[in-house]
């Protein structure tokens, strides 16, 4: 750690950490993952144009154990998710943690049955834009 603080222009991950976490909360963090799945291209038009309706995808019986977002996430496309378990009891003492479980963007549509969320500030959140629609749940 002293290394990297010592280099901290040449190791830009570090920096960006380091605006929002103490090295406490970034050695916290360091066993958790900050994201897991995502089903979709980028949201920006052009991959828009290419994904939009192409998969219908399931994912059941997963577990996701202190990861903070993308439990899964998904844009453009529809999926059924059913027996996820997904536990951020890890990351629940550390400040500045978003825990979002299963997210829905960019007029991604989902279906989420029979899971459980531990910890997990959104289980599902649905967000999108003007120019690329919202989620669907």
């Amino acid at each position: 750690m002293a290394f990297l603080k010592a280099n901290r222009s040449d190791f830009g991950y570090y920096a960006l950490l380091r605006e929002f976490f103490a090295p406490e909360g970034m050695l916290a963090c360091a066993p958790t993952h900050p994201k897991s799945s995502l089903v979709g291209n980028a949201d920006a038009d052009i991959n828009a144009a290419q994904d939009r309706g192409f998969l219908t995808v399931t994912y059941h019986h997963n577990w996701y154990h202190g990861t903070q977002d993308r439990m899964p996430r998904l844009r453009f496309h529809i999926a059924h998710f059913f027996n996820i378990w997904a536990d951020d009891t890890p990351l629940v003492e550390i400040p500045g943690v978003n825990r979002i479980g299963v997210k829905a963007t960019a007029d991604g549509g989902v279906k989420v049955e029979n899971s459980f969320f531990i910890d997990v500030d959104q289980p599902v959140k649905i967000t999108g834009s003007p120019s690329r629609g919202a989620g669907r749940l």
